[in-house]
Formats: C-alpha cells, sequence, structure tokens
C-alpha cells in the first residue's frame, strides 16, 4: 500500500473479548478489571508476556507503573478538584498509554490474555471525563463572556468613531486597548479548544458533551473572526499600524514633570494620547469604550499622578512581553483569487475530457485513473464548456502548495499548505517545514504514526488560527465554507477518492475551490489538493459524488479555518 492510514480514527479491537460500549475506542472492548472474572490479573499479565515475548517485558511493565500512576492521580484530581491544565495533561496521558497497550497487544499477536491492563488504564476514564465535565463547560463560558465583552466594546468603538464623540486619541487607545484585550481572548480560545480535543482523544469525537463544547468553541472562533476585521478596518481608519500597541514610554519619562500625556508612537497625526482607561483619568471627554466622561486633568493630585505612573509601568511591561503576532494579525487566508484560472491537470481549457489511461507516471494519468464516474466528470466539463459554471476560491494558485507527503502525515501536510497560505509558514523546503511541523506535533502530543481524529486541525490551532471543527457535517455545511474561497481540510476515504478499494483508509486533504452550478449554485465539482497521491497531484478536480461518498465514509468530518 502507497499510503497507511493517515488519521487514526479508532484502536483495533481485542480478539475474543468480550465486548462493550468503549468510548476511547468505538470498538468492541474488554469488560473492566472489577467484573466477577479476573483471570488474569495485572501481575499475571505482565508475567505472562514477559514469558511469551521477553522484547516486549520493559514496555509492558513501564506501561502498567504509568497506568497505576495515571490512577492515583485521577482519584487525587476527583478528591482535590485540579486544575484544567493538570486534566488535559492527565488526558494526554491516558491516550499515549492506550495507544502503547495496543502495540503491545499487536506485537505479541494475541497470545496473552491482558484485558487487566487495558482495565488498569481504562479504570482512570470516568473519573477524567466527570473532572473535564466539571472544568471545561464554566471555562467555555469565560471564554464566551471576555468574547462578548470584546464585541460589545468594538461596535462601542465603531459607533463612536463614526459619529465623531471622541477625540482621535481616545480612540485611537481604544483600539489598542481592543487588540491586546484581543490577544488575550485568542489565547483562551487556542486553550479551550485543545482542551476539548485532549479530552476528545479519549472518546468519539461526536460524543454528545464533546459536540457540545466544540459547538460552542466554533461560535466563539467566527464570532472572534468578524470582531478583527471590524477592528482591523477600525484601525486603518485611524491610521494606526496593523500592529500598534499602546505606548506609555511619554508619561514614564515625564512623570518627574507632571505631564499628564502620553505620545503614541505609531500615531502620526500630530495628537497625544491621554491618560484613561489604564490609568483611570482622561481628558474630560467621553471614553468610547465606557461612555462615561473621564475626569479632568487639572484636578489631578501629585498621588493620583505617581499611582498612575506606577500602573502605567505595570501596564507597559505586560506589553513589552507580548509576541509579536497579536490578534489583529493572527493567520487567515487572504482572499481567493482566480485571475486567468485554468485548471490543471485535470481540465482543459477546451473542456474535453478524453483520457488515455495507460498508467499513472504523470498527473494527468493519475487523475484520470482516480476519477470513478467518467460521465460524472464529462458532464461537469461540458457545463463549463458552455459557460454554465463558475469557480469558487483558488484553486490554480493553490496547486503549487502541494508537495508528496514524507510519511503517514497527510493531515500534518494538509495543515501546512494551509500555514503557507496564510503567511504564517515559508514553502521555499517544503519537506523540511513538514519534518519540523511533525516534530512540533509530536512534542505537543498531536501526532502519533499519524494524526488521531481528535486533533485535526490542530496545528492551525497551536499556531494561533481561528478554527471551527466539524463532525457529522452535511453537505450543504461543506458547501457552503467552499462557496467563501477557504481552504478546507476534510478527511476522506483514499480508496474511494483514488478510485482503488486496496486503499481504503482515513486520509486528508485541502479543498481548494470548486467548481458551481451559474444556474442553480449547486457544487457540482470539488478541487482538492491531495499529498497522499502518486503523484502528488495539485488542483484535482473531483466530482461531487466522489469526493461526497469519501467523505461520508470518514464521518463528514472538516477544519475551517476563519
Amino acid at each position: 500500500m502507497r499510503l497507511l492510514l493517515c488519521l487514526l480514527i479508532a484502536a483495533p479491537p481485542l480478539q475474543g473479548a468480550p465486548a462493550q460500549t468503549n468510548p476511547l475506542t468505538a470498538v468492541p472492548a474488554p469488560v473492566s478489571a472489577s467484573a466477577a472474572v479476573q483471570t488474569p490479573t495485572v501481575d499475571e499479565a505482565v508475567a505472562a508476556i514477559c514469558k511469551q515475548a521477553p522484547s516486549l517485558c520493559d514496555e509492558t511493565t513501564q506501561v502498567v507503573a504509568a497506568g497505576r500512576d495515571l490512577g492515583k492521580q485521577a482519584q487525587d484530581c476527583a478528591a482535590s478538584s485540579c486544575d484544567l491544565k493538570t486534566i488535559d495533561s492527565l488526558n494526554v496521558s491516558e491516550d499515549e498509554l492506550t495507544r502503547r497497550y495496543f502495540l503491545i497487544k499487536d506485537k505479541e499477536r494475541g497470545k496473552v490474555n491482558a484485558i487487566s491492563i487495558f482495565s488498569l488504564i481504562y479504570d482512570s476514564d470516568a473519573l477524567l471525563k466527570k473532572e473535564s465535565e466539571r472544568l471545561i463547560p464554566p471555562e467555555l463560558t469565560g471564554l464566551e463572556t471576555e468574547f462578548k465583552d470584546l464585541q460589545v466594546r468594538t461596535a462601542g468603538l465603531q459607533s463612536a468613531v463614526r459619529a465623531k464623540t471622541s477625540d482621535p486619541a481616545s480612540m485611537v487607545s481604544g483600539a489598542g486597548r481592543l487588540s491586546q484585550d484581543g490577544d488575550k481572548t485568542l489565547g483562551r480560545f487556542t486553550a479551550d479548544s485543545l482542551s476539548i480535543d485532549r479530552r476528545a482523544s479519549n472518546c468519539k469525537v461526536d460524543d454528545a458533551d464533546i459536540a457540545a463544547w466544540r459547538e460552542r468553541a466554533n461560535a466563539v472562533a467566527v464570532g472572534l473572526s468578524t470582531v478583527r476585521e471590524r477592528l482591523i478596518a477600525l484601525q486603518q481608519s485611524l491610521k494606526m499600524t496593523p500592529a500598534a500597541h499602546l505606548d506609555l514610554s511619554g508619561l514614564l519619562k515625564g512623570a518627574a514633570s507632571g505631564i499628564k500625556e502620553i505620545p503614541h508612537a505609531s500615531q502620526p497625526i500630530g495628537g497625544s494620547l491621554q491618560l484613561n482607561k489604564i490609568t483611570g483619568f482622561s481628558q474630560g471627554q467621553v471614553d468610547p469604550l465606557t461612555g462615561k466622561p473621564g475626569l479632568d486633568p487639572s484636578a489631578i493630585k501629585p498621588d493620583v499622578l505617581a499611582a498612575a505612573v506606577k500602573a502605567a509601568a505595570q501596564a507597559q511591561a505586560v506589553i513589552n512581553a507580548q509576541p509579536a503576532r497579536t490578534f489583529l494579525d493572527s493567520p487567515r487566508l487572504p482572499p481567493p483569487t482566480l485571475s486567468g484560472f485554468v485548471a490543471q491537470p485535470t481540465i482543459a481549457f477546451d473542456g474535453t475530457w478524453n483520457p488515455k489511461i495507460v498508467g499513472t507516471k504523470t498527473p494527468e494519468e493519475a487523475v484520470a485513473k482516480q476519477t470513478m464516474s467518467q460521465s460524472d466528470m464529462k458532464a461537469v466539463l461540458e457545463l463549463r464548456r458552455k459557460g454554465q459554471t463558475a469557480v469558487v476560491g483558488s484553486p490554480q494558485s493553490r496547486a503549487s502548495l502541494i508537495h508528496p507527503q514524507s510519511e503517514d502525515d497527510c493531515a500534518v501536510v494538509a495543515q501546512q499548505q494551509i500555514l503557507v497560505q496564510a503567511g504564517v509558514l515559508s514553502n521555499a523546503d517544503p519537506v523540511g517545514t513538514e519534518n519540523a511541523l511533525i516534530k512540533f506535533a509530536k512534542d505537543h502530543h498531536l501526532y502519533n504514526n499519524g494524526t488521531p481524529a481528535a486533533y485535526r486541525g490542530d496545528l492551525l490551532v497551536a499556531h494561533n488560527m481561528l478554527i471551527t471543527k466539524q463532525y457529522n457535517a452535511k453537505p450543504a455545511d461543506l458547501d457552503t465554507a467552499v462557496k467563501t474561497g477557504k481552504m478546507i481540510q476534510v478527511a476522506v476515504d483514499a480508496g474511494v477518492l483514488w478510485n482503488d478499494p486496496s486503499e481504503s483508509g482515513g486520509h486528508a486533504v485541502v479543498i481548494t475551490g470548486a467548481e458551481v452550478s451559474k444556474v442553480d449554485g449547486k457544487v457540482l465539482g470539488y478541487y482538492i489538493n491531495d499529498s497522499g497521491s502518486y503523484p502528488a497531484v495539485g488542483g484535482r478536480l473531483v466530482p461531487a459524488a466522489q469526493l461526497l461518498k469519501a467523505w461520508r465514509m470518514m464521518g463528514n468530518a472538516m477544519v475551517v479555518p476563519q
């Protein structure tokens, strides 16, 4: 096979084990060690593996020791209410121990009944599930509250700018503070999104609780994206640089002489930034964020100014410690471009489709062989030839982002293309960048001989990109996202996508555009970049029925950058 499963959907079932529903794997799993039948015990199972497969003895012993430690930590957390960061770490440990267990079982070929070892790991799951259910919902509520506050204040500043009810310096100050608060909210979204997926890695990704949490996070991602665009527009109207921050250096330097104004380093309008939200007073004009007038500078007493200077120094230290990439320049895809579009290699400009399938040495031959229905392809191309279709997205320019994946890392390469398109990564050395991303994913427990289903899109999240994730999405959801022109990561069955049943299994590709009917708006075909195809193909047109079938077989999962 030219591609193994690059999306780890579930661990293999244990042969001959009594079946019960197991949220860890969504496949038949062994009964708990607490059941009436407890033969062999954990120690007996370890001894049997050491005897039957000595090379696995050390690894089995380590897994058991780590499993017992996980159980103790889970019990301690249940008793003392650990924080979410700790629960995230324990969820990662459970996920990794489960994978190590199944690897041991695979290598020893089922000669030993090791149900009790699995149960040792799995018995911690109920405690971690309960703690996740205690911590994640209120954390999401806090995220939603922060976002709504940011949204309301942004709307207030927009109104103030339109109505010119505040001086330019105060409005610049307001935009700067909103940008900084946006940084904080974006960071919280990143952490919360990953927390959801840490829990999802130990149960079905479409579990009811997980789905509800993800829906809330998705709503915040979409809303934050809108707020970000509004703030960028505000900064442009106020002639601020895209990453402008509040600069308090003028106040700090002039404190001894009683200066009550702060020059804004990136504000060239000749005014000055009055002390306001941070220091507690302004020039006496209306603060666009609160709607209330500030104090008159003439009424400021020396002790008040001293306190303001101290507060300003602390605020400036926080500002100086911020990373270069902020909320307003967090990664997002550029608008799609279609200038001079001619789809290659799938579509000739005249719309003909008469491939000679003599092998798969060229992209054209590969695409022809992988097309499941020649009649569907001909129908799409005939409509295109008649001028009855339109292309959405940027399939031609994005085709250059593709390169062959190095291992079972299709989801990594899919996200790499999106990060390159968003300007986060360079495409000068695609393979070197791919290897760096694989290392990053491994270091952050997002990769294990492939990308687990729960962690699809999390390389984007880890690079501060706002995304939405959906499982069991509807074709209408996919088409709505596609028609925005965005790049979309989807999970598909490789066998269906490549028209080769022998290659059936999880795979990830990027949808870069679509061919849409001008008559009824129906998506007739999807353009994809496929790193697993041989040779790797960028800008391949896949008839809608074929891609939707491949997508449906992998749970209709998609990741959409915002």
